[in-house]
């Protein structure tokens, strides 16, 4: 699904099946199960428990839309600086970025290689976008948005008319 950060709150709809998979966990995670019908019987109990619902649904919507249209990047420089954005727009800061994950979970996440991914990166940081400090945390320079051949807010009617 996602990519999630502390204090995210993801919902998964089974609707009878229970194929779910956890890749990784980090400390401090609290994973629940709850039948459908309590969840309802709670939205209608408590009218917090029910905006908190409907912003994890919206927020998941979201997330798997901008992760689709960015899949339509058509250079895999333009997938990974888009995702990189995207993560510091997500951790709400613009100095350095502390990735939570590795390179493989990346390409795997981008549907591409792990070697392309490096290659991008190197790429980035020889542009100036992008200035590491370690292999998980970096800035990404303001001049980002220009290097991208494609907007990482676009709408589908904007990818639409780009492709």
């Amino acid at each position: 699904m996602e990519f999630f950060f502390p204090g995210d709150f993801f919902a998964c709809h089974t609707y009878g099946c229970a194929d779910i998979v956890v890749e990784a966990i980090c400390e401090g995670t609290v994973l629940g199960r709850y039948k459908r019908v309590d969840i309802e019987r709670l939205t209608r109990e408590d009218s917090n428990i029910a905006r908190m619902l409907r912003h994890a649904d919206v927020c998941a919507a979201f997330h798997m839309e901008t992760h689709i249209l960015n899949l339509w990047h058509q250079r895999s420089i333009d997938k990974l600086l888009a995702f990189l954005t995207q993560i510091q727009k997500r951790q709400r800061r613009n100095e350095f970025i502390s990735l939570p994950m590795g390179r493989q979970d990346i390409a795997d996440y981008l549907g591409l290689s792990v070697e392309t991914v490096s290659r991008a990166l190197t790429e980035l940081k020889e542009h100036g976008i992008l200035e590491f400090d370690g292999t998980r945390k970096l800035k990404i320079a303001p001049q980002a948005y220009d290097f991208l051949s494609l907007p990482t807010n676009a709408n589908s009617n904007q990818l639409m008319t780009a492709a």
